[in-house]
């Protein structure tokens, strides 16, 4: 048991008037004034230790206040926080009998064999029947209904925050995936693949808010009975740190897994979804760092150095000219290229400028105003046929080049262009690459196997074919249904040999075809499918698709617009 407590009395003037007392031994105060309500503390010595209770009493002029039994571990640590105690404090006037003291001293005894463990049940109906008496509690009444109404409003904001943040995880998973299906091959439409996790993370987050703030209220409803309130440093710590964690692992492009061996040893995480590596037997060329999608931008760049079409200097002093007039960056990213054909009776090591041509002629590529050169595309080595996946075009009111991926390119696949027509036989194209870029080419489609190579072969002969029959709708050789009979055997034919470049210009020609001859229905349909290509192989906001758009929606916009006789010629897999 404590040595010593301290009790104190409000009165009407809400003055404390103390008073201490040793366990168990009487103790009379007198008030100046009436006492209507009193609150009444005990407190450890030399540890604080402190109960408060407040009651109304009836108006009294002279009070005994006498401890008759502390409740509660006796042994408790005393340097813990929020004790589970109570005190029996026993009041009565001062001018009470001598029976009355009696009594009190009947109740000091009682006091004495109850809190000893021996103490008899008739005992504590003794004590209990003791007027008037008062349990003091380590709960408040008032106090412990605004903790809990606090812990209350506590869940009831940990509830709004878990779902403001799942929902919106929610609205960016949808939002961008709905932005990724109209801007789907703009340069946006690379937000999806890092937009998606980021939102599925931020609805898992919203998720785990929602537990904590559940655990955290029962725990704290549970707390507050004992007379305690945990604090949420740690919670708060917890979701600080896991939140961090999170977004630094979840934010920027994500590289999706592959089943692809890639010989990738570095990752660019910057906004190009390659890097430049050294490639056995081919020199350099473009690697994938993650899954392009198909339509993606890949590349946009402006040229170095321009050349006119038609120069009447030396070519050699024209380059070395306009390189000199380069910026450093670029002028080194230049001459760091590589170049073939370089005249046998020059010296590389000293006629820089004709190395300078070289590399020009090499790797230039054509622009409105003349032929440029365009150092990251230039690193794209070339596939034939179906082996290429992507595509390039320059833009005129831009002044920029642009690389789109004709088809879904794998995490650690090489990204490759065609340097020229491809729709001719193997033998034809190696020919031709041998005598203008100085390599045999062992693409995959020209080192398929003899057999395989033959029918490839064939299936691009008939799509050379068909695009010179189509081409005979000019002239009037042939009608708008056999036009666009001949676009359909080229579609099936390109679909077998996984030829889909240029698509988006024929699917066009096609709707110049059905709009000549005043088919609305067949117009709508081909502009769509040229909307879709176009796309594809030259950016969802390029000319192109907008020219086409408008015609989907009013096939009657077409300039060639009833320029022959009315006819229904069909739409894509439409046979009339």
């Amino acid at each position: 048991m404590p040595t010593s407590g301290h009790y104190t009395v409000l009165d009407d003037n809400n003055d404390f008037q103390p008073i201490e007392t040793t366990p168990l031994v009487s103790h009379s105060l007198t008030t100046s004034k009436r006492v209507r309500s009193y609150t009444s503390t005990f407190q450890f010595s030399p540890k604080r230790r402190s109960l408060t209770k407040t009651r109304p009493f009836k108006p009294l002029d002279k009070l005994h206040i006498s401890t008759v039994k502390i409740h509660g571990d006796e042994e408790q640590d005393h340097d813990s926080e929020g004790p589970a105690l109570s005190i029996t404090t026993l009041v009565s006037p001062s001018a009470a009998s001598q029976n009355d003291s009696a009594t009190w001293a009947s109740s000091s005894d009682i006091s004495q064999r109850d809190s000893s463990p021996s103490s008899s049940s008739s005992s504590r109906k003794r004590r209990r029947n003791l007027m008037p008496s008062i349990s003091l509690t380590l709960e408040n009444s008032g106090s412990v209904a605004r903790d809990h109404l606090a812990s209350e409003r506590t869940f009831l904001a940990y509830v709004r925050t878990s779902l403001a943040i799942a929902s919106s995880g929610v609205a960016l998973v949808q939002l961008f995936t709905v932005a990724s299906a109209n801007l789907r091959h703009s340069p946006e439409h690379r937000l999806h693949t890092y937009i998606r996790p980021l939102g599925a993370t931020t609805v898992v987050m919203g998720l785990i808010v929602l537990i904590i703030g559940v655990v955290r209220y029962f725990s704290v409803q549970a707390a507050l009975t004992k007379g305690n309130f945990p604090v949420a440093r740690a919670v708060t710590g917890f979701i600080t740190v896991t939140l961090t964690l999170v977004f630094q692992t979840e934010s920027g492009p994500q590289a999706q897994k592959s089943e692809f061996t890639s010989p990738i040893d570095h990752v660019d995480h910057g906004l190009d979804p390659f890097v430049v590596a050294d490639l056995p037997g081919r020199g350099k060329g473009l690697l994938a760092t993650r899954d392009i999608e198909q339509g993606e931008r890949i590349i946009t760049e402006k040229p170095v150095i321009v050349a006119p079409d038609h120069i009447t200097g030396s070519p050699a002093a024209l380059i070395a000219k306009l390189l000199r007039e380069a910026s450093p960056e670029g002028r080194e990213a230049v001459l760091n290229l590589s170049y073939v054909n370089f005249p046998k009776d020059k010296d590389p090591e000293i006629d820089l400028d004709e190395v300078a041509l070289a590399i020009f002629q090499t790797n230039a590529v054509a622009t409105s105003g003349g032929v440029g050169i365009f150092p990251r595309m230039a690193r794209m080595n070339h596939g034939c046929s179906h082996a290429f996946n992507a595509v390039y075009t320059w833009r005129d009111k831009e002044e920029i080049l642009v690389v789109h991926a004709l088809k879904k390119i794998i995490k650690g696949e090489e990204i490759l262009t065609t340097y020229t027509n491809t729709k001719k036989s193997r033998s034809d194209r190696r020919a031709l690459l041998k005598e203008n870029y100085g390599f045999t080419c062992m693409c995959r489609v020209c080192s398929l196997p003899d057999n395989e190579s033959h029918a490839s072969d064939k299936r691009l002969l008939a799509i050379t074919d068909g695009y010179s029959r189509f081409a005979t709708w000019g002239p009037k050789n042939i009608t708008g249904i056999e036009a666009i009979e001949a676009v359909r055997t080229i579609w099936a034919v390109e679909d077998e040999e996984g030829y889909w470049s240029e698509r988006g210009r024929l699917a066009a020609d096609a709707a110049y075809v059905a709009a000549a001859h005043s088919d609305a229905t067949a117009t709508r349909k081909w502009a769509e499918l040229a909307i879709e290509w176009y796309s594809y192989e030259l950016g969802r906001d390029s000319e192109q698709v907008r020219e086409m758009s408008g015609v989907a929606v009013k096939p009657e916009s077409h300039p060639g617009w009833g320029s022959r006789e009315p006819l229904e010629v069909g739409g894509p897999g439409q046979r009339t």
